[in-house]
């Protein structure tokens, strides 16, 4: 992804951060889909961003492979989404 995705993507995380939860400070916490997740700065949003993509890939794969997946992964998983504000896939069904 490129840094100008980055940015795009961070500025749909802050709309979407002020329109759900509320305007903020950054660093405050709120709670969103059960979580306690906290209004990120870019250069966090873009660290937990690529983890969450990278978790993403993971379960792709493993449902593709038809292995099963570690319910700590997934649960990392749904927290990620969560702090990132993005909805999460359903790897649960095959």
């Amino acid at each position: 992804m490129s840094d100008e995705s980055y940015f795009n993507s961070y500025r749909r995380y802050i709309q979407k951060f002020d329109a759900e939860i509320g305007e903020r400070e950054f660093g405050e916490m709120a709670r969103y889909q059960g979580y306690l997740i906290k209004k990120l700065k870019f250069d966090e949003y873009v660290e937990k961003y690529k983890e969450f993509v990278e978790i993403e890939e993971l379960l792709e794969r493993t449902q593709r492979d038809g292995a099963t997946t570690n319910d700590e992964v997934f649960r990392m998983y749904l927290e990620l989404a969560a702090s990132v504000l993005e909805l999460p896939k359903d790897y649960t069904r095959v």
